[in-house]
């Protein structure tokens, strides 16, 4: 009788404690079933040891059913009790595995029945004629419940099965989530059934503190309630079928088993069924599977003129035995350019920062000359022009360098937006007191998008910007936007603010004169991976043209270069003079 109070007490605190803990967490859709699970379990703990221990509340108990023998009624409590428990569980592990609402449905009509049949010859046999048994009713009762737990205790099985099937096949629950729910839920609904066909009353409260830690320890340590696994699944999927990467699962021996639709759209390749072709017909030139998953890092191909890193993984089952290939092929094309980009605008930076230095240290030179001179009235240097030309070459580099590296960082993004060039020219423009916005009729009212990253076209048209209004002083600046073909828009340059002022000509008539300022230049590498084009007019204004749809005919001449070449040089890089 000890051990069965030390354990009863056990069993009321265990299962106090996992109902409180499932009840934090009530608001959530599946803790309800949960809920009720926990709070059944905690009344058969306390029915166990309010009964099962001499006491007066046992010594009523007894006096008011009529029991022969208290155990009896104990046994009826606990079976009683017992039934609803394993519905509750049933309906919990449909909600949780995600089985869809008219499942549900069927379940909780299937669960209400089968509980309430449960109770029908139960109730027969209390309120009934007394004739109706022979011996002592509770006996009865108590027989007639373990006959119905069976049956129900069949269903509370069915739910296990749903959520290891989630965990083992499906693989959208956690192993040990799974398996730690399911091991709870064996041992509160074997608990009865084993204590009654042994006729171990201590099995119940024994197994009750084992079911409720292992059903604690589920709802504290893994997200039991957080996410379902059914959402889990439909994530995992979205991502899958959604991401730009190609993905694509071989079997042993080398066959495609899935794809995703970017694979189907890159490699033209129909959703596979029953046949699964072999994988060097869906991506020819790729090396032996075992051979890319052994490799410390990605394998490059290329096809139809793109550039693509693959990734190959080894797919295993859960005895860790092979079966199969997971490949992910990333399209590396636009961040090649880029690179290619950055690395142009590097050399770029490089012979403009050499270039201006030495024109620095001439400068510095020839004002020293002019400083030492004996008779500096006969000095044909200026000091005092000669220092403040320092002083612009010297603005004029820290500028350069600053919107190089803004560039720079621009181009090292991955994105692939496309900017709206009117919001870009609106804001810009807004920030600067002597410049205005000019809209040719021919622009599209919608506005008008161009294939080049927002960030980079933002830093071009800022850098072009300030350096004409810093060229033109006390002209100010208009920019004219105008749609000159229906593939190309293009952002004039003019001196002047007046809306009233000549008209310039579209971009594709004018034409380079003289020295490219180090801006143009840089404007111009900037934007060339995106098919734009920045160039002098012959009256002297500047122009931008950017394509307006993403799908370009020509490539520019870098994106034809295989990747990892060094022969890309940046042109006019050696004419840049003094030029700001």
């Amino acid at each position: 009788m000890l051990v069965y109070s030390i354990a009863g007490f056990l069993a009321v605190v265990s299962t106090s404690v996992t109902a409180a803990l499932v009840a934090r967490r009530r608001s959530a859709p599946t803790a309800t079933p949960l809920l009720g699970v926990c709070l059944l379990l905690t009344a058969m703990a306390v029915s166990s040891v309010a009964v099962g221990v001499p006491s007066p509340v046992r010594t009523a108990a007894v006096d008011t059913t009529g029991a022969v023998f208290p155990d009896d009624l104990r046994t009826a409590l606990t079976l009683g009790l017992a039934l609803p428990a394993n519905g509750l569980w049933l309906l919990f592990a449909v909600r949780h595995t995600g089985r869809g609402s008219r499942p549900r449905r069927i379940v909780t009509s299937l669960v209400v029945i089968a509980v309430g049949l449960c109770y029908v010859v139960p109730a027969y046999i209390l309120f009934g004629p007394e004739t109706v048994v022979d011996g002592p009713a509770v006996a009865a009762v108590a027989s007639a419940l373990a006959s119905g737990l069976f049956f129900v205790s069949a269903l509370a099985t069915l739910g296990s099965l749903f959520v290891l099937e989630a965990t083992l096949r499906r693989n959208a629950v956690p192993l040990g989530e799974g398996l730690t729910l399911v091991a709870g839920a064996s041992l509160f609904v074997y608990a009865p059934i084993v204590a009654y066909n042994l006729d171990r009353p201590v099995a119940v409260p024994v197994l009750l503190v084992g079911a409720s830690l292992l059903l604690g320890g589920a709802v504290e340590r893994y997200p039991v309630f957080e996410v379902l696994p059914a959402a889990r699944i439909a994530a995992r999927d979205t991502l899958i079928e959604e991401t730009e990467d190609a993905i694509l699962l071989a079997d042993r021996v080398g066959r495609v088993v899935e794809l995703n639709p970017a694979a189907t759209s890159l490699f033209d390749t129909p959703q596979t069924g029953a046949d699964r072709p072999p994988l060097d017909v869906v991506v020819s030139g790729l090396p032996s599977l075992a051979t890319l998953a052994a490799a410390d890092k990605p394998h490059r191909f290329s096809t139809d003129n793109k550039h693509f890193e693959v990734d190959t993984s080894a797919v295993t089952d859960e005895f860790e035995r092979p079966v199969g290939y997971l490949l992910v092929c990333r399209n590396v094309t636009e961040r090649e350019r880029r690179e290619r980009r950055l690395r142009l605008l590097t050399r770029f930076l490089a012979s403009t920062v050499g270039d201006r230095t030495a024109t620095v240290a001439s400068q510095a030179t020839r004002l020293t000359e002019a400083g030492d001179s004996a008779d500096v009235s006969r000095s044909t240097v200026d000091p005092a022009a000669l220092a403040a030309e320092m002083r612009r070459t010297t603005g004029s580099l820290q500028r350069l360098v600053a919107a190089t590296r803004r560039v720079e960082r621009a181009l090292s993004t991955r994105s692939t937006d496309p900017s709206d060039v009117l919001t870009v020219l609106r804001e810009t423009v807004t920030e600067r007191d002597r410049a205005t916005l000019s809209v040719t009729a021919d622009v599209s009212e919608t506005g008008v998008t161009a294939p080049v990253d927002p960030a980079v076209f933002q830093a071009i048209v800022d850098l072009l910007l300030e350096d004409w209004l810093d060229r033109h002083h006390g002209h100010g600046a208009r920019l004219v936007v105008q749609q000159s073909r229906e593939s190309q828009i293009s952002i004039t340059f003019r001196a002047g603010q007046s809306p009233d002022a000549e008209e310039c000509s579209p971009c594709e008539r004018s034409h380079s004169t003289g020295e490219e300022p180090s801006t143009v230049t840089l404007s111009r590498l900037a934007l060339e991976h995106a098919g734009g084009q920045v160039k002098r007019a012959a009256d002297g204004s500047l122009c931008i043209a950017l394509p307006t749809d993403s799908s370009r005919a020509t490539a520019p001449a870098d994106d034809r270069r295989e990747p990892g070449t060094d022969s890309d040089q940046p042109h006019g890089t050696g004419q840049t003079g003094n030029h700001a």
